[in-house]
C-alpha cells in the first residue's frame, strides 16, 4: 500500500473517530432532531374535577427537539395568565387529552414549544372538530412549523 493511500486512510479514520466522539457528546435531545420519536398516548390524563373558565389547556409534548428551558419558563406564565383572568390552566404532555369529551372542558388550547408528530389520526380529528366549533388555539414557537406534519 502506498504512503499516500495510508495517509488518506489515516485522515478518514481520524475524521470518523472525531464524528463518533461528537455524536457521543451530543445529548439525546439533539439527536431527536434527526431521529424523532413516534410516541402517541391514548390514555386520557386525569383532569381536575372543576376547571374555572376561561380554562386553558397547556400542551408541551415533544417527539422532536425539546426546548426544556422555554417549556419550564412558559408553563408558570400561562398558569399566571389564567389566574389573572379568573380561570384555570391544566398542563399535560399527553396527547390522550385530545378527545371530544376532554377538549369540551377547555376554552383555549396552547401548544407550547411542541415538536414532532404528536397526535393519532383520531386525536387530530377531535382537535380539528373542537376548533371548528369555536375552540381557541395558541401555538408558541415550534408549534407553528415543527409539529404534526408528515
Amino acid at each position: 500500500m502506498s504512503r499516500k493511500r495510508i495517509r488518506v486512510l489515516h485522515r478518514a479514520t481520524s475524521l470518523a473517530a472525531s464524528v463518533l466522539v461528537a455524536v457521543a457528546n451530543v445529548g439525546c435531545n439533539e439527536l431527536r432532531v434527526f431521529f424523532p420519536a413516534h410516541d402517541y398516548e391514548t390514555e386520557r390524563p386525569a383532569l381536575p374535577d372543576a376547571l374555572a373558565h376561561p380554562a386553558l389547556l397547556v400542551f408541551t409534548k415533544t417527539n422532536g427537539f425539546r426546548h426544556s428551558e422555554a417549556i419550564e419558563a412558559g408553563v408558570p406564565l400561562f398558569e399566571a395568565i389564567a389566574e389573572r383572568l379568573g380561570g384555570s390552566a391544566f398542563h399535560t404532555e399527553s396527547g390522550g387529552v385530545f378527545n371530544a369529551g376532554d377538549l369540551a372542558r377547555f376554552d383555549v388550547v396552547i401548544w407550547h414549544n411542541t415538536s414532532g408528530d404528536l397526535l393519532t389520526a383520531e386525536q387530530r380529528e377531535a382537535f380539528r372538530s373542537w376548533l371548528e366549533q369555536g375552540g381557541g388555539f395558541v401555538g408558541v414557537h415550534g408549534a407553528g412549523g415543527d409539529t404534526s406534519y408528515e
